[in-house]
């Protein structure tokens, strides 16, 4: 057995001079000689091999044009073989290239430019190949152990191999075994990795600029490890160690064999068949792009779960029938809409909710529309407003437009006071939506407009997330089982507002200005009843992130401490203010009679006694809290010194005792 460490190039190039002479002789009909030269083939790429098998059988040329050209007209030669540089490389051994020297004279470098018919003596030529040793191997004696290494050391002088040209030929030899695929689904399997599917890919296609090479290699690899790691959640679950060893670089194919089997594959096989042809338009109704065949300038970054998400259900489209342009458009839509208004972040729960529509997904609106509830243990909510949108579609085209601009979730728009299902309102709402919520953020203010339609209590419970007019921030507000009632009568602009009370009136105030248009407003902190801040939760830093909101005792004592020439307010505290509201759940602040000493407002209704440094309290003997006084019921800026100077001249009193 003669097995070579190196020189694919080599001794495809002596095959080829075989070939050619042969075939110039005539020779290709003996079928000893046809036998023989058909032996040659590649053990990973099969379609080179096919290629090769084809050339045997290639039949004289009547036309006298080039054999390039001859050949690229068989019928046997698939359109695909242009995208396969180890085919090419062979027609232009054949043929030559148009590669010209420094003078822009033709390099000859093809068999058909050395050797000329008129001159050429092929059956002689033939005979000398094939009789005598002109070519002559030489036999380097290495043991087992050397050859890994060796190979390394030689493969290093030519272009190595890429991490996904070592993988199929890892895939190839496993789809070969009897309980995956057999050798001859195998090899059918292989023929289209390297012909069929290439066309997939082909448009992403990289090309080195300098050198002209062509790759699809790497998009190729991360498209099958997107499958494969869908495979390793759907059979191992999420949390599987296996999911961190399938990366873009090649290492080893054990993982593989622990994912991998006939039927998954299978499942790929059906896929690529009925994706070959054809590009999914993949974008969602608003706009975000997903390359489900991926590129050279995403392949690079890691999907994110709705992504992922977005990739299986289109796998499962593709397995269950073939591409068809309006049935992918709807299918795309209820996907889109599913993932990305999911409940849970993680991936299974989804995956359980897609496998129940995917058998229906070339029909995806007539299963929707069936007047049953579909039963669904994960996202419920989601599902439940799809078939309502289903049934609805034909009546109100406008859904489509609505959810593009709300990101596929819109039950605001037809539910009823109470929570019920109601689209008697449904383009009224739609057409308030579309002033309330103009598409450019810069020209919104609806947080402005929705606060005085929420009670109190409503505000408490809703604003404590985000709230801001971005889309993200007003979706989470929209979709809120909380808001039903108040959304209602804001969406069809009732007069059903609330008093507008003090805590009303400041969000309505600083709501676009504080943070960047960005904040929450928090009631179970011990600054004060209720606190616009930016921060999530409370932390020793959020007192300066934050604005005392709704609390009339602390806006009326700070007004008449701003409004009195004889106080002095911190200047980095005038610096942040919005109004009338300074930035802080404290007010810090001087005295100008005694400007040893500083004070501090708090949101809890109290000022305390501090050094002239600001921060530092004054020791109290008496408590530990320092020296501090109620502002409750002080009215006006005389009560105010009032009590300041008794809180000074009792700290002076007990400070000498």
């Amino acid at each position: 057995m003669f097995i070579p460490l190196d020189g694919q190039q080599r001794l495809t190039t002596l095959w080829l001079l075989h070939w050619f002479v042969a075939y110039k002789a005539n020779f290709l009909g003996d079928p000893k000689i046809k036998e023989t030269l058909m032996k040659f083939s590649y053990e990973t790429r099969i379609s080179s091999t096919h290629f090769c098998k084809s050339l045997c059988e290639l039949t004289p040329n009547p036309h006298k044009i080039s054999l390039r050209e001859w050949i690229t007209r068989q019928t046997w030669f698939y359109h695909q073989y242009k995208q396969d540089p180890t085919i090419m490389g062979m027609l232009n051994m054949i043929s030559g290239t148009e590669v010209t020297d420094k003078k822009g004279e033709d390099i000859v470098d093809g068999l058909e430019e050395i050797f000329h018919d008129e001159e050429c003596d092929y059956k002689g030529m033939w005979e000398r190949l094939s009789t005598t040793k002109c070519i002559q191997f030489n036999k380097l004696h290495i043991s087992l152990n050397d050859s890994d290494e060796l190979y390394v050391k030689m493969n290093a002088r030519g272009k190595q191999l890429s991490d996904f040209e070592n993988f199929k030929t890892e895939l190839i030899q496993f789809a070969k075994g009897d309980d995956v695929l057999g050798e001859a689904e195998a090899l059918r399997f292989a023929a289209k990795l390297d012909v069929e599917w290439t066309d997939i890919f082909w448009e992403n296609k990289w090309e080195d600029v300098n050198t002209h090479d062509i790759s699809i290699d790497e998009i190729y690899f991360t498209f099958i490890n997107r499958f494969v790691r869908l495979e390793c959640i759907m059979k191992k679950g999420e949390e599987s160690a296996l999911l961190k060893r399938i990366s873009d670089t090649f290492t080893s194919f054990e993982p593989y064999k622990e994912i991998l089997d006939g039927e998954s594959i299978r499942d790929f096989i059906l896929i690529m068949d009925h994706l070959r042809g054809h590009k999914l338009e993949t974008t969602s109704p608003w706009g975000v792009g997903f390359d489900f065949v991926p590129n050279y300038s995403s392949v690079k970054k890691k999907d994110t779960n709705t992504q992922t998400l977005l990739f299986y259900g289109y796998c499962r489209y593709l397995s269950v029938g073939e591409y068809t342009k309006k049935s992918f458009v709807e299918w795309n839509r209820v996907l889109w809409n599913i993932c990305e208004n999911r409940v849970a972040p993680d991936c299974e729960p989804t995956i359980s909710e897609i496998d129940l529509l995917a058998p229906y997904s070339h029909k995806i609106l007539d299963y929707l529309s069936q007047e049953e509830t579909i039963e669904s243990k994960q996202n419920k909510e989601q599902l439940l407003e799809e078939q309502r949108k289903a049934r609805k579609l034909r009546a109100h085209p406008i859904i489509r437009d609505m959810e593009g601009r709300f990101r596929g979730a819109i039950r605001f728009l037809f539910t009823g006071l109470h929570g019920e299902e109601n689209w008697s309102d449904f383009e009224k709402k739609v057409q308030n939506i579309i002033v309330l919520i103009p598409k450019e953020k810069s020209e919104r203010h609806t947080i402005k407009l929705l606060t005085p339609y929420f009670s109190t209590q409503a505000l408490c419970e809703i604003y404590v997330n985000s709230v801001s007019n971005n889309d993200e921030h007003l979706r989470s507000i929209l979709l809120d089982k909380k808001a039903v009632p108040f959304l209602h009568n804001f969406l069809l602009q009732n007069n059903v507002k609330y008093e507008n009370s003090l805590l009303h009136q400041d969000i309505i105030d600083i709501c676009e200005e504080a943070f960047g248009g960005t904040g929450y407003l928090q009631t179970r902190w011990n600054d004060s009843k209720y606190i616009w801040t930016n921060y999530i939760r409370e932390t020793k830093y959020h007192s300066w992130g934050s604005f005392v909101v709704g609390n009339e005792v602390y806006t009326r004592i700070s007004k008449i401490i701003d409004n009195c020439v004889l106080f002095d307010i911190k200047e980095d505290q005038l610096n942040s203010r919005i109004g009338n509201h300074i930035q802080a759940s404290y007010l810090n602040f001087k005295y100008k009679e005694y400007q040893e000493y500083s004070f501090t407002l708090y949101g809890n209704n109290t000022i305390s006694l501090k050094t002239n440094n600001w921060d530092e309290i004054i020791t109290n003997p008496k408590d530990l809290n320092g020296y501090y006084f109620s502002v409750q019921d002080t009215e006006t800026v005389e009560q105010l010194i009032e009590q300041l100077k008794e809180i000074i001249a009792k700290c002076k009193r007990e400070s000498t005792i």
